[in-house]
């Protein structure tokens, strides 16, 4: 039986692993630690395979905070696993090239750039209460569901002053499956989103909580759903038909490549070697902002409130970071 000492308790005992200038030694303590914050129980020869990744990937933390960049990363839930064991959180594959909405975008190059100019520098929906709280997409390859629903969720809010509306993933999960998606094992934003616009999306009390694995389609038998009249494609690589879009219309579900997000702590995420994979999982981005003259998306993810900046990140708005202006969609309500 391990002994706790009281000191291990402490919380800025952990915080102080992944803040420190000089690599942590202890590589036991630094274990114990970890398993107290994250409440995490392990069996036999597992043990010593976690406390291998853990210590790995502290490693890694460390020796990139003392870069002192624009973001700074951290220790999470994921830290004790290896990127094959998390290949649930990618459960997102580009759109077609080709696929440009059911709707045209409803302006040109020319009027976007003069509609940019007089946008303001710095746009949170968050605070217009446009935004649902933070989901948790668990253990199912949904992320292409969560980022459709928290899109349209915003968008309903904003036609309708603000008026939350929590809609069910799970619907989206369990019936989407005859538009080139998958259930858990993945799908496409623009597939998520002409299933919405065919079927419409049910609230969640009203269909049943959020599974975290495939279930039996229920849509049929709610008596209220919610549609979308269309939804529209953001024209690639275009930094200002985003803001404008976000401004104008609401939210906007992007796909990204996150691997290299997974310990992401905060600050304004610019990495180009984000760039050098595909685009794998699914997002919403909900605003954008200045700092220290760096523009930034403001983006809500589904790996729950102890992820990140209590579940969203910032992300650079310069080089197209992580694909992110690639594969951009919003519904139109």
């Amino acid at each position: 039986m391990e002994i706790v000492h009281e000191c291990h308790l402490n919380p800025l005992h952990y915080k102080k692993l992944v803040t420190q200038t000089q690599p942590f030694v202890d590589e036991d303590d630094n274990f114990l630690s970890y398993k107290i914050q994250h409440k995490k129980e392990y069996t036999g020869d597992e043990k010593e395979v976690r406390k291998q990744i853990l210590n790995e990937n502290l490693r890694q933390v460390i020796e990139h905070n003392q870069k002192n960049l624009d973001y700074k990363l951290t220790l999470n839930k994921f830290s004790d696993r290896t990127e094959d064991e998390l290949a649930h959180l990618f459960g997102t594959r580009p759109s077609d090239p080709l696929q440009h909405g059911s709707i045209k975008f409803p302006h040109t190059e020319e009027e976007v750039n003069r509609l940019a100019k007089n946008l303001p520098s710095n746009y949170d929906m968050r605070s217009g209460g446009f935004v649902t709280p933070i989901k948790n997409q668990g253990r199912c390859g949904s992320c292409w569901a969560f980022s459709t629903a928290a899109a349209v969720e915003g968008a309903l809010a904003r036609t309708n002053g603000a008026r939350g509306y929590d809609l069910s993933e799970q619907s989206i999960v369990d019936c989407a499956w005859g538009f080139s998606n998958h259930g858990c094992n993945g799908g496409i934003i623009s597939s998520a989103y002409k299933y919405i616009l065919k079927h419409g999306i049910a609230l969640e009390k009203d269909y049943g909580l959020y599974l975290e694995e495939n279930g039996y389609c229920k849509i049929r038998n709610m008596t209220t759903t919610y549609r979308i009249k269309g939804f529209i494609r953001v024209p690639r690589l275009n930094v200002n038909a985003m803001k404008v879009a976000l401004h104008k219309y609401g939210p906007v579900s992007v796909a990204i490549n996150a691997s290299p997000l997974l310990h992401y702590s905060n600050g304004i995420y610019n990495n180009p070697k984000c760039n050098n994979a595909k685009a794998n999982h699914a997002v919403t981005v909900v605003g954008y902002g200045v700092r220290n003259n760096t523009m930034y998306w403001v983006v809500k993810n589904s790996w729950g409130e102890d992820w990140g900046q209590d579940g969203y990140f910032l992300i650079s708005a310069k080089n197209n970071t992580c694909h992110l202006l690639e594969n951009a969609y919003y519904p139109l309500v």
